[in-house]
């Protein structure tokens, strides 16, 4: 006899051996076993299985059997099709999809879902050069940590009030930084880079008042002693501001110039020790919880200016570290104005991690032309704050020009007239409106729209540069329309007045914060 299996292919075909009392005794044995192992079940029977070459297509149609991989026998009739996504579709389609087979041993295997911990941001911000901690004396104004950190608190993070100029409201961006429904925290624990802007004693900065209890001559010596006590260190204090040195205190410059010269950062130098133990803290947290409850912590250090030598230290720090899980997968920078471009950390790490943005007219960019520094800025990503000729830019960022002078810090030392009361409006502070100096500062970057306003006095150098600009623009063939606008312009460069401030960059940098926060997620299973 023989047993076929449905088309007619001969499986098993007995021979003398089949007489024998062996085949007697096992033979119905494997005969048994072969054929419930080879006969389909009643149910694919009537609609044709997985390798039947014949029967109806349990989709409709039929088609016809070819050879495939090991000589098997296949029926496209009952393959499924697998988008590139992985969802399977139970009908043929050509193109890019993918067939595989259907039935009950080849099922789709189900989608990984991502994980559905809570997810944290953590930020850190870490500032740069000329950044006293606070204004003494309660004052309030822009240029020192615990503004800029209400700034990022406010205008990136969106978790609190917005910073806008005075009598300017603030637009609404158009960019949401969350994704999902993380959480996104700003430590209220400061992580303030000192600076010499700090005066000594905050005390001798302060009004105070006359001691009471009349003219005892105990009072009077110890007001004696006080006063010439606060007369010293204010002379200290005003040299550590830079008195001499055009309002850049020494001490920074100093420290900025060896961070830029370093070779590898140095992962001791305060803030970096701090922000990494806050860090590790964290984490050591996280782990303690258990797995299936934890929330999943991730670390973004936001950099403005010299503040980038300190966050590159930070990833240089878990990077040499034993927390490689923390660099390799839990931590991103946010870099502003950066006088560095991390070559110290891995390349292909630094391009995942990094999001990085500066203004075209940034005095920082005077920082790539030289050759002795080990670090450089970023190529500049940014429009310029305000509409410099081209060959300006060139001409007046470069720190370094024959014979043996700085075009760039001539420029910065264009002296700017008065026009405001800091103390009463912030963004009156002169700083704004000094050549190249003001699109540095971080309000320039956080704020939309930004802090330096039009029609305020400005060095006349920097007008002079500017209206080149309009006269080059007004020789073309213009409407009368534009050309009245520009005329209107070119008299305000004139009068030394500053120009209409370009593009806000907020949500350009708000966008590539959320770019990095996905891809952070994304690499960690949770996107």
């Amino acid at each position: 006899m023989a047993i076929r299996y449905r088309a007619g292919v001969d499986l098993l075909r007995p021979t003398a051996f089949a007489s024998s009392r062996l085949w007697r005794t096992i033979g119905p044995l494997i005969v048994g076993a072969t054929t419930s192992l080879l006969a389909p079940t009643p149910a694919l029977a009537q609609r044709g299985d997985v390798f039947s070459s014949g029967g109806r297509s349990p989709y409709g149609g039929s088609h016809p059997s070819r050879r495939t991989g090991k000589q098997a026998i296949q029926d496209d009739s009952v393959y499924c099709q697998q988008t590139p996504d992985g969802r399977v579709v139970p009908k043929p389609y050509g193109g890019t999809r993918r067939n595989i087979p259907c039935g009950p041993n080849f099922a789709p295997r189900p989608r990984q879902r991502p994980s559905s911990r809570q997810v944290v941001f953590n930020y850190y911000y870490v500032n740069g050069i000329n950044t006293p901690y606070e204004l003494s004396g309660g004052q309030r104004g822009r240029g020192n940590y615990v503004w800029d950190a209400a700034l990022i608190r406010g205008n990136l993070l969106d978790l609190g009030a917005r910073v806008s100029a005075t009598g300017v409201a603030p637009k609404a961006s158009r960019v949401r930084i969350r994704i999902k429904s993380e959480i996104d925290r700003f430590t209220t624990v400061p992580t303030w880079n000192p600076s010499g802007m700090q005066p000594i004693m905050t005390m001798c900065t302060q009004a105070r008042k006359p001691p009471s209890g009349g003219r005892n001559s105990m009072l009077a010596a110890g007001r004696w002693m006080i006063d010439g006590l606060c007369a010293q260190a204010n002379r200290i204090d005003d040299f550590r501001r830079g008195s001499a040195w055009g309002g850049l205190a020494p001490f920074d410059l100093l420290e900025c110039v060896m961070q830029a010269a370093e070779t590898q950062p140095l992962i001791t130098r305060a803030p970096v020790p701090q922000v990494v133990a806050m860090i590790r803290e964290i984490f050591a947290k996280e782990r303690r919880q258990p797995a299936a409850t934890r929330a999943l912590n991730f670390f973004v250090v936001i950099g403005h200016s010299q503040g980038n030598f300190f966050t590159e230290a930070i990833a240089k720090s878990f990077e040499l570290s034993k927390e490689r899980e923390i660099f390799e997968r839990r931590l991103g920078i946010l870099a502003l104005a950066s006088p560095s471009n991390y070559v110290s950390l891995p390349s292909a790490w630094s391009a995942n991690r990094i999001r990085h943005y500066t203004r075209k007219d940034d005095a920082i960019v005077g920082l790539l032309h030289p050759a002795p520094f080990a670090r450089r800025p970023f190529e500049p990503n940014l429009p310029a704050l305000w509409d410099w000729p081209d060959d300006a830019l060139q001409r007046h960022l470069s720190v370094l020009a024959p014979p043996l002078r700085s075009p760039l810090l001539d420029a910065m030392g264009w002296p700017v007239p008065p026009g405001c009361r800091p103390t009463r409006e912030p963004e009156c502070d002169p700083g704004l409106y000094h050549a190249f100096i003001n699109s540095h500062l971080l309000e320039n970057y956080l704020v939309d729209p930004p802090m330096t306003l039009g029609g305020r006095p400005i060095p006349r150098e920097a007008a002079l540069e500017l209206a080149r600009k309009i006269e080059s623009r007004l020789a073309r063939g213009l409407s009368p329309a534009m050309r009245g606008r520009l005329q209107a312009q070119l008299r305000a460069r004139r009068q030394s007045l500053s120009p209409p401030p370009g593009p806000a960059v907020l949500d350009r940098i708000r966008a590539g914060l959320r770019d990095l926060k996905r891809t952070m997620m994304q690499e960690a299973g949770v996107g």
